[in-house]
């Protein structure tokens, strides 16, 4: 298991209140090391925060110049901000076979819509 370190606000004092209590059941504080590591995370959070983003909008370019170049097959909206994109396969081919095909031809891992809890309901 990975240690996690987070920070949680909330103007809703009994949801606070249950996840003091969680967090006193689950442990006190985190481990020295993991604390030391959140720190130098948020002193270094505008480098982290810079390289994620560049790498996220390169990604974002990788993928709206595969969407219009397969345009046969694939359509979408293209996102405004966020790291997730949602693509429209149009060409009746099951999203299951496209994103096996795309990571065995491609190397590339996506999921099918039909993973996400409620993608039915949106057509």
């Amino acid at each position: 298991m990975y240690p996690r370190i987070g920070w949680l606000a909330s103007t809703d004092a009994a949801v606070m209140d249950k996840v003091a209590l969680l967090k006193n059941y689950t442990t006190i504080c985190s481990s020295r090391p993991s604390e030391i590591l959140a720190q130098i995370a948020l002193q270094n959070r505008s480098k982290i925060v810079s390289h994620l983003r560049n790498l996220l909008l390169e990604n974002k370019s990788y993928l709206k110049s595969f969407v219009h170049s397969n345009s046969d097959q694939l359509k979408w909206i293209e996102p405004e901000g966020g790291s997730f994109a949602f693509v429209e396969l149009v060409n009746g081919q099951s999203a299951a076979e496209y994103t096996t095909l795309l990571m065995e031809e491609g190397g590339v891992a996506v999921m099918p819509g039909d993973l996400f809890e409620g993608a039915s309901e949106t057509r």
